[in-house]
């Protein structure tokens, strides 16, 4: 088993956070629709794909820009949580409040997780300027820039797609979205794509229950754009990667879950931090799952350790499907 190293110096990350978010979890026994519920714990933490994704390499030494839109209304909430994550944001302000999303934590059924998320800012025509020459600067001093999560208003949907094509001469292009925002990506040819079971099952148009269809699906897309890594998690079940590699699957580590939030987050900083020194898949996959797996374990968004990740890859199972 490889080893994790400081990469700090070595490589340098810009992540893109449209639309974060401050996430509240509220642990309760059961949610009942009607029912008045009594809150058996609560936390606050600054949220959004990017950020979290930002938070976990950041701590293992990467340097990373992460960029973020965020409400004018609420930012002092916004900077006083930040405080508390210690991750370097670099952010341009919008019209109204960043939103507010309510994760509801189910401790009697296995800690099933219900969100309700917030509307968010508006952007505007400028603040859109401001952004796309932030993301191009700082694109030209990256070797990955990541695109990460949902759009807020007044963005269109093909924004992701229009801003790699400016800058993916120079930079490899990570794209982590859903729906028509991941469908418009796909033809600017990203470095990696991260949909999960979900997502990949909307961009084919059918439904993918076994592994053979998963991989079939990847194949296509991969081969169609001309996308390197297909990286696609399937929750309890692993992950699988398909590249020129090869086709590669990992399992899961059987853990308790206390929540489920940020776990792709966590297992794409993993895979890309192990990818970064490494061109060996399986172990990119190993740190990935790993990461994962202790972010699930946790409340908090936590600083995760490195030699606890480094433990936690040695007992990932990755083997070669083809």
């Amino acid at each position: 088993m490889e080893t994790i190293k400081k990469i700090r110096g070595e490589v340098v990350i810009t992540t893109v956070t449209l639309n974060p978010a401050i996430d509240k979890f509220i642990r309760i026994e059961q949610l009942k629709a009607g029912e008045v519920h009594r809150v058996k714990q609560e936390r606050e933490l600054l949220g959004g794909k990017g950020i979290n994704v930002a938070r976990v390499l950041e701590n293992l030494g990467v340097q990373v820009t992460a960029l973020c839109i965020f409400g004018q209304d609420n930012l002092g909430e916004v900077e006083k949580l930040n405080c508390k994550n210690t991750v370097g944001l670099e952010w341009i302000l919008a019209r109204g409040s960043t939103r507010t999303n309510y994760k509801f934590i189910e401790t009697n059924i296995q800690n099933r997780t219900t969100d309700i998320n917030g509307v968010g800012v508006i952007v505007s025509k400028s603040v859109l300027n401001v952004l796309e020459k932030r993301i191009i600067e700082s694109g030209k001093k990256s070797d990955y820039v990541i695109f990460s999560g949902s759009l807020p208003r007044g963005i269109d949907e093909d924004y992701y797609q229009s801003v790699s094509r400016k800058i993916s001469d120079t930079v490899k292009i990570i794209i982590d979205a859903d729906g028509e925002v991941l469908k418009r990506s796909l033809c600017c040819a990203p470095y990696i794509i991260k949909p999960n079971r979900r997502e990949l099952e909307a961009i084919c148009g059918k439904i993918l229950e076994k592994d053979e269809a998963v991989v079939k699906a990847a194949k296509k897309i991969m081969e169609t754009y001309g996308i390197q890594y297909v990286l696609v998690t399937l929750g309890e079940d692993g992950c699988i990667l398909v590249c020129n590699h090869g086709v590669y699957k990992a399992n899961s580590l059987r853990v308790k879950a206390r929540k489920t939030v940020g776990a792709g987050d966590a297992f794409l900083a993993g895979f890309i931090y192990g990818l970064s020194f490494s061109e060996n898949v399986k172990y990119a996959l190993s740190v990935g799952t790993a990461t994962s797996s202790l972010m699930i374990q946790s409340l908090d968004n936590i600083a995760l350790e490195e030699e606890k990740i480094q433990e936690a890859a040695r007992e990932v199972v990755v083997y070669q499907i083809e």
